[in-house]
């Protein structure tokens, strides 16, 4: 209708996204969209951070067991209620006296919760509501600092979800993170975090470093990993320094998009270099030969210790406990990159049950992969996953030894008989003590 077609106008993006998914749940019942569908898509959709404020699978099951939702009835015709476009207009009031270009998500949600029949199904949400509106008031409904909020809930769902064993690791990076993107900082200049990851080889540390990059890197993804072990000699500066022009965008540079820089094995860098590094991140910048000032402002810096270094760490007992004044942890790290670190984040060796969903997940991507590109219907047994892990533990090389085994023992094997055989259907199980790769086509 012309009257929400208009209004719909002022609506920013992520607000038509929900707006759409509000009409797509209306379609599966009759088509008459209402205040429920509205708060339905705003909880359903995976990139809206009010299901982490909101218990999500709670209030969709009471949306659902209201008269008009118990039995589906599909439409292609949408009519849109006059409680939607009222919520609609209320939508656009807001949005005029917060003086933004468009609505953005949550003064939709705001006016949403003004609605009489929301108001009457969150009554017992009010202190998480206010809470909610408290924390737009501070952002001022502003849409880009919208989208970090998602992208940092985001990425905190994704961490959990595929770096087990590390939730107080998590917890650390999140709360910073959350500082810094939100320019809560004292000095915006600096990086958007600056970590020092430690622990175990295998503990999911360039994992993490990944994930970041993921969900920060606003236009596609963006990680950049130095091996800091070719930067050991005083005349290495200068290649350094090179690598660091070529990625590093100068502050005039409208395209710089961020993203995540991981200095890897960091113990190794010779003395100069690590001075130079820890002034630049201290800065927020470096001055180039090419006569640029580079700037690090839109990077998450990560720094990680050799694999040596991570052993002896860990055999000497103190990461699970560690604190940035603890002189016996920070030995091996130089001095001067300690001085420009955030916070220092130790990764905690994983059990058993955290390898087995390592490995799960893994072993799950390789056989999805597999199955679309070789069309092979691959089942596998429970004691995989044990075994596995196992020697993962074994080897003492955590979610790496998961990785290598699974290439060992699952990926090569399938792949070399169905080159020899032909195959159509596995299963993989234990034998023996061994993971045994059974052909099940016949």
């Amino acid at each position: 209708m012309k009257d929400k077609s208009e209004i719909i106008r002022n609506f920013s993006e992520s607000s038509i996204e929900i707006f759409n998914e509000a009409k797509n749940i209306s379609l599966q019942y009759r088509g008459r969209m209402d205040s429920y569908h509205l708060l339905w898509a705003f909880l359903k959709k995976e990139n809206n951070f009010l299901r982490y404020i909101l218990p999500a699978h709670t209030i969709i099951k009471m949306i659902k067991d209201k008269g008009n939702f118990k039995k589906e009835s599909t439409s292609n015709t949408l009519i849109v209620t006059k409680e939607i476009q009222k919520v609609l207009k209320v939508a656009v009031k807001i949005r005029d006296k917060n003086r933004n270009k468009k609505v953005t998500p949550p003064e939709l949600f705001s006016a949403l919760i003004k609605e009489n029949n929301i108001k009457e199904l969150l009554k017992d949400y009010g202190d998480k509501i206010n809470k909610f509106e408290m924390e737009m008031i501070k952002i001022g409904y502003d849409e880009r600092k919208y989208n970090i909020i998602k992208s940092l809930n985001l990425l905190d769902k994704y961490a959990k979800r595929t770096i087990p064993g590390q939730s107080e690791a998590c917890k650390k990076i999140m709360s910073i993170l959350r500082m810094v993107k939100l320019g809560l900082d004292l000095k915006p200049e600096r990086p958007d975090g600056v970590f020092l990851f430690v622990g175990p080889v295998g503990t999911g540390k360039y994992s993490m470093a990944k994930a970041i990059a993921k969900y920060f890197s606003e236009n596609e993804f963006n990680l950049l990993n130095i091996d800091m072990d070719l930067y050991q000699d005083a005349w290495d500066f200068d290649k350094f320094l090179n690598l660091l022009l070529q990625n590093i965008k100068d502050k005039r540079n409208a395209n710089d998009s961020g993203g995540v820089v991981v200095f890897n094995k960091i113990d190794l860098a010779h003395p100069s270099i690590a001075n130079f590094l820890s002034d630049a991140l201290n800065k927020g910048s470096f001055a180039g030969s090419d006569g640029d000032n580079h700037s690090f402002s839109k990077h998450t810096i990560i720094f990680i210790p050799s694999d040596k270094l991570s052993e002896k760490h860990d055999n000497i007992g103190f990461i699970k406990s560690v604190k940035s004044s603890d002189e016996n942890y920070l030995k091996g790290i130089q001095r001067s990159i300690l001085t420009c670190i955030d916070d220092i984040i130790p990764f905690e060796k994983l059990k058993p049950k955290h390898l087995e969903k390592v490995a799960r997940s893994n072993i799950t991507t390789v056989i999805n992969r597999i199955s679309k590109e070789y069309n092979i219907h691959i089942k596998y047994s429970d004691d995989v996953l044990e075994y596995i892990a196992a020697e993962a533990i074994r080897m003492q090389r955590g979610r790496r030894e998961v990785n290598k085994l699974i290439d060992d023992y699952i990926s090569l094997p399938i792949v070399n008989l169905f080159v020899e055989k032909g195959v159509s259907k596995i299963l993989i199980s234990m034998k023996n003590s061994k993971v045994s790769i059974i052909d099940r086509s016949s």
